[in-house]
């Protein structure tokens, strides 16, 4: 039997794990458009479920959700691109390139430089 203890990751052909580092934090979420925002209506009690008005949820045996209100991704992304992208792109790319990446001491020109 093999056990990471007797043989690598190497050695048993698998490749390496890639080293990540978290250099900031950020959310997009039904409580608030921020982490800040998000963590103080959770700190004031406030709910972030309502009913879903995105589409007609009639037909549903549950007609409740925790829906992002007043997001507009086109803060964060080209139009172009916001036409393109399915909504979990939009919401990802505004946590991460709207809060984490600006609160990291991290920038875009030694990251595009560790790329390769």
């Amino acid at each position: 039997m093999l056990t990471s203890s007797t043989v690598s990751r190497a050695e048993a052909g698998y490749a390496p794990r890639p080293c990540v580092v978290v250099t900031g934090i950020g959310a997009v979420t039904p409580l608030g458009l921020t982490a800040e925002a998000s963590w103080q209506s959770l700190l004031a009690g406030r709910s972030g479920i309502g009913p879903i008005t995105r589409f007609d949820a009639s037909i549903l045996p549950v007609r409740i959700a925790g829906e992002i209100k007043d997001f507009q991704p086109d803060v964060f992304m080209e139009r172009k691109e916001v036409r393109r992208a399915r909504c979990a792109a939009h919401l990802v790319v505004a946590a991460v390139g709207g809060e984490c990446f600006p609160a990291s001491s991290i920038s875009s020109s030694s990251l595009a430089s560790g790329l390769g």
